[in-house]
């Protein structure tokens, strides 16, 4: 059982949840949040994965947005021109969930196996003025992280003044806390990078997870 620090119990429903699934994906020969994985999309098992856990969600798709509109939910514009990486879709998502929402939740589109439980888990790392992201045995995970979002002026001066575009750069100079996940699957954070990726993921699943 993971209890909420701070005011998180009390305000769970406001936090938000940003899955990052642009980028030029040239592994995998092609947008990997619409490649199937036992008969769902990856951006379909994020979604599941992650809209139990938060009251508001949003895709970060950059210039391949037209591609997730049939998806059906929100899709957050890339505030920077270009092919900026997850740094222009981490400051998109925070000017969309700031207004409403104390905190936000990012992921990829492409770890398929994410904890049903990762927003609470992340939760009993955070404090109201750093970010934390995630961290197992297989390394650091910096795009699955929970942001206050009161630190929109902060990462917005980062990327755009200081032209910062590493999520593990960002972390660092907003003294990220680290969220240590050991005890979970090893696979719980397989990045599907290529098809070959694909495939050992396909081959993890079980029937429960079909």
């Amino acid at each position: 059982m993971f209890l909420f620090p701070f005011d998180l119990e009390s305000s769970i429903l406001t936090i938000a949840a940003a899955i990052f699934c642009g980028g030029t994906s040239r592994r995998f020969g092609g947008p990997k949040g619409l490649a199937k994985l036992g008969g769902q999309s990856l951006i379909e098992r994020a979604i599941g994965r992650l809209r139990p856990q938060v009251n508001a969600l949003a895709l970060c798709a950059g210039e391949d947005a037209e591609l997730y509109r049939s998806i059906g939910a929100t899709l957050v514009p890339d505030p920077l021109a270009g092919k900026e990486g997850p740094a222009s879709a981490l400051l998109g998502a925070l000017n969309w969930a700031a207004p409403e929402h104390k905190w936000l939740a990012t992921a990829p589109c492409d770890m398929p196996f994410l904890p049903e439980d990762l927003v609470a888990r992340l939760s009993a790392e955070a404090t109201p003025d750093k970010p934390c992201f995630a961290a197992s045995r297989s390394g650091n995970h910096y795009t699955v992280a929970l942001w206050p979002t009161n630190l929109l002026p902060a990462v917005r001066s980062l990327i755009t003044d200081r032209r910062e575009r590493a999520l593990h750069r960002l972390l660092t100079a907003l003294s990220a806390r680290t969220c240590n996940l050991d005890d979970l699957n090893l696979r719980t954070f397989l990045n599907v990078n290529s098809k070959e990726d694909l495939r050992a993921a396909e081959e993890l699943l079980t029937g429960e997870d079909r």
